[in-house]
C-alpha cells in the first residue's frame, strides 16, 4: 500500500501508449500494473513504463534543466547514460530493481508536484518517479513513488473517454450489500446551507424527542462536512428548536464566539481567529457563525441560539477568566489565583515535572475552585451570579487540564471531560434546552474505534442520556481536505480502502445521501456485510500520504451511529488563519 498506493481501478484491457500493444492493466495511485503471461514469474507483472511517458510529456527530448547526479555509492547506467546514488540507489535495490523500476532516465532534480503543489526533489525512471520526503527521513516512508498511475489514470478516463471494461466486478462489495444500500439510503439535495429543509424533513422522525444531535466528521478539514452541519444546524434550529451548539473547541477560547453570536459583540472573523484549533479558523465556519447571529437579531419570540466551546486541552483562556473575576470582586485573591496558577505556565514541560511538584501544584488549583466557591454569597453580590457561574466553571476547566497534562491516557481524560462539559451546557439552560453538537467522528461516536482503548466523548453521553441522544457520522470516498503532513496544507485521496465503508457507500453511486443505522442487525447477506466491523476514514489534525490505512479505523458503523451521512468526494476548508 504504501508503495503503490490504493487501487484506483479493477484489471481491465487497455492497448499501450508506449509499446502500442494491449495489456491486461490495473491502476493504482502510484503505479500501473501490466500482465505479461509471455515472461516467467516474477517478472509476469511489470509495472508500466508510465515513466518514460511522463518525461517525455513534460520536458521533451532535451530532458528537466538543472539535474545533478548523486555522487553518494554512485552506478553510472551507460545504456542511458544516467547515475543512481544515494537513498534511490538504495530503494531501488530494494524494491525490484531493474525488472521492476527500469533504467533512470534523468538524474536529480527539484520539481514541483502536480498533486499537492510541493517541490521535491524526484529522479525519473522508466517505469516510476522517485520521490525524496525529507519530513519522513529515518522511516520506510522516506522514498516513495510519484502518483503516475493517477495522472495518467485521470489523463485518459477523466476527460470524457470511456473507460474500458473491467475484466472483474466491483472488488469488495457483494452485490446484495450494494442493493441494500441503494432502497434504504435517502439522497440529500446539497451540502450547502440553505433554508430549503424539504429533504431533511424526514430527520424529523429520526431524531424524535432527543435532547442532543451529535454531528461528526471524518476529517477535520472537508468543507462539505462544514457546510452541510451548518446546514443541519439551521434545520434543528428552525424545525426542531435546538437552543445550544456546542463545538469542539476550547471553552475559554469559545467566549468571543458566544459574545458575538449572543450578544453582537465583535465580529465573526475575531471569534474564529481566538479559536485555539485551526480547523475551525475557516470561512465555512464565520459564515455559519454570521448565520446564527442573524438568526438571534430577527428570532422574534423564538429562543435564542447560543454558542459554546466544551474542550479543555488548553488551560490559559480558562486560568485568565478566573483571575479576571476575581480581582474584580477580591484583588487579593486575584493575586493569590495567579501566582498558584503560574505553576502551569509551560505545559510542555508539566509532563516531566517531579511527582511532588506537579502535586504541590494540583493543590494549589484546587485551592483556587475551593476558595471561589467558599465566597459564593459575597462574590455574586459583588458581581452576577452568572459571572460567578462563569468563573467557577473555568476553574473547573483548570484542573480538568491539569491532569489531561499529567496522566499518560490523556485522551480518555479529555472526552471523558469533554463529555461533562457538555452535559453542564446543557443543563444549565435548563430542561427544555436542545443541543448540536459538532465533533470528530472518534469524539461523538457511542462505540470504542479499534485501537483506542477508552470510551469516547458519546459513549459517556449515551450513558448519560441514552435514547435522548442521536448521533450522525460524516463518511466519504475521496477527495482533498486540510491537514498537517508535514504543514498544514491540502492533501489528497484517491479513493477509500477496499472493503471499507467508504467504498460500499460508493458503490451505491449516490452521490449525497443519509443512512438511518437504528435497527441494522445481521441476518441476512447485505445487513452483515454493513455491520462490520470495517475500515472508515479517520483523519483529524494529521495525515501522513505515504500510508494512508493510518488514517483509518475499524468501528461496526451501526454501533458507533444512529444515522450516516456519506459525501462522495469532499474539497478543502477555506482557512482563515489568525495572522
Amino acid at each position: 500500500m504504501a508503495q503503490q498506493g490504493f487501487p484506483i481501478s479493477t484489471e481491465m484491457q487497455e492497448r499501450s501508449e508506449t509499446d502500442g500493444k494491449t495489456y491486461t492493466v490495473q491502476y493504482f495511485e502510484r503505479a500501473v500494473f501490466e500482465l505479461h503471461p509471455e515472461t516467467q514469474p516474477p517478472h509476469d507483472v511489470l509495472l508500466s513504463l508510465l515513466g518514460v511517458f511522463e518525461y517525455t510529456r513534460k520536458y521533451g527530448e532535451q530532458g528537466a534543466p538543472d539535474q545533478r547526479a548523486n555522487s553518494d555509492s554512485p552506478l553510472l547506467f551507460k545504456e542511458t547514460g544516467k547515475t543512481l546514488g544515494g537513498k534511490f540507489r538504495r530503494y531501488w535495490e530494494v524494491h525490484g530493481g531493474l525488472p521492476q523500476q527500469g533504467f533512470p532516465i534523468s538524474d536529480e532534480f527539484q520539481e514541483r508536484s502536480e498533486l499537492d503543489g510541493k517541490t521535491y526533489t524526484v529522479q525519473y525512471f522508466q517505469r516510476a518517479v522517485f520521490e525524496l520526503h525529507p519530513e519522513s527521513t529515518g522511516t520506510e516512508h522516506e522514498v516513495l513513488l510519484s502518483h503516475l498511475g493517477r495522472f495518467q489514470y485521470d489523463r485518459r478516463y477523466k476527460s470524457g473517454a470511456a473507460v474500458p471494461t473491467a475484466t472483474v466486478g466491483t472488488v469488495g462489495v457483494p452485490a446484495n450489500a450494494t442493493r441494500w444500500l441503494r432502497e434504504h439510503a435517502v439522497p440529500l439535495n446539497t451540502t450547502e446551507p440553505n433554508d430549503d429543509f424539504s429533504d431533511l424533513m424526514h430527520l424529523k422522525q429520526f431524531i424524535g424527542s432527543a435532547r442532543i444531535v451529535s454531528l461528526g466528521e471524518a476529517t477535520h478539514g472537508g468543507r462539505e462536512f462544514f457546510t452541510m452541519k451548518h446546514r443541519l444546524l439551521r434545520f434543528l434550529v428552525k424545525e426542531m428548536g435546538f437552543t445550544l451548539f456546542g463545538m469542539e473547541e476550547g471553552w475559554a477560547e469559545s467566549l468571543s464566539a458566544s459574545d458575538y453570536v449572543e450578544e453582537g459583540k465583535g465580529s465573526a472573523e475575531e471569534a474564529v481567529n481566538n479559536f485555539l484549533a485551526w480547523p475551525w479558523q475557516t470561512q465555512e465556519v464565520i459564515d455559519m457563525l454570521r448565520w446564527m447571529r442573524g438568526y438571534n437579531e430577527g428570532r422574534g419570540s423564538a429562543p435564542e441560539i447560543s454558542f459554546q466551546g466544551f474542550d479543555m486541552q488548553e488551560p490559559g483562556g480558562a486560568m485568565s477568566v478566573v483571575i479576571a473575576y476575581l480581582q474584580r470582586v477580591d484583588a487579593p485573591a486575584g493575586e493569590r489565583a495567579a501566582a498558584r496558577y503560574r505553576c502551569l505556565g509551560s505545559l510542555f514541560d508539566y509532563p516531566s515535572m517531579p511527582q511532588e511538584a506537579k502535586a504541590q501544584c494540583r493543590a494549589g488549583l484546587q485551592q483556587v475552585h475551593d476558595e471561589l466557591a467558599a465566597h459564593r454569597g459575597p462574590y455574586e453580590a459583588a458581581s452576577s451570579a452568572q459571572a460567578f457561574t462563569q468563573a467557577q466553571f473555568a476553574a473547573r476547566i483548570v484542573l480538568q487540564a491539569e491532569e489531561l497534562f499529567s496522566k499518560s491516557d490523556n485522551y480518555q481524560v479529555r472526552d471523558r471531560y469533554m463529555a461533562e462539559n457538555l452535559a453542564w451546557l446543557l443543563e444549565q439552560r435548563g430542561p427544555d434546552a436542545k443541543a448540536v453538537v459538532w465533533g470528530h467522528n472518534g469524539h461523538v461516536g457511542t462505540a470504542q474505534y479499534a485501537g483506542h482503548e477508552y470510551p469516547s466523548m458519546g459513549m459517556h453521553l449515551r450513558q448519560k442520556y441514552g435514547d435522548a441522544m442521536r448521533v450522525i457520522g460524516f463518511e466519504f470516498n475521496g477527495g482533498s481536505f486540510n491537514a498537517t503532513s508535514g504543514r498544514l496544507g491540502v492533501n489528497t485521496v484517491a479513493a477509500a480502502p477496499e472493503g471499507s465503508y467508504g467504498q460500499y457507500f460508493h458503490s451505491a453511486d449516490i452521490p449525497l445521501f443519509f443512512l438511518d443505522l437504528r435497527g441494522i442487525r445481521r441476518g441476512s447477506d447485505a445487513t452483515d456485510w454493513l455491520v462490520g466491523p470495517r475500515r472508515i476514514w479517520d483523519i483529524g489534525h494529521r495525515f501522513y500520504p505515504a500510508d494512508p490505512l493510518l488514517a483509518t479505523a475499524e468501528v461496526s458503523l451501526p454501533q458507533t451511529f444512529d444515522g450516516v451521512i456519506f459525501v462522495d468526494m469532499i474539497t478543502p476548508t477555506t482557512l482563515r488563519l489568525r495572522r
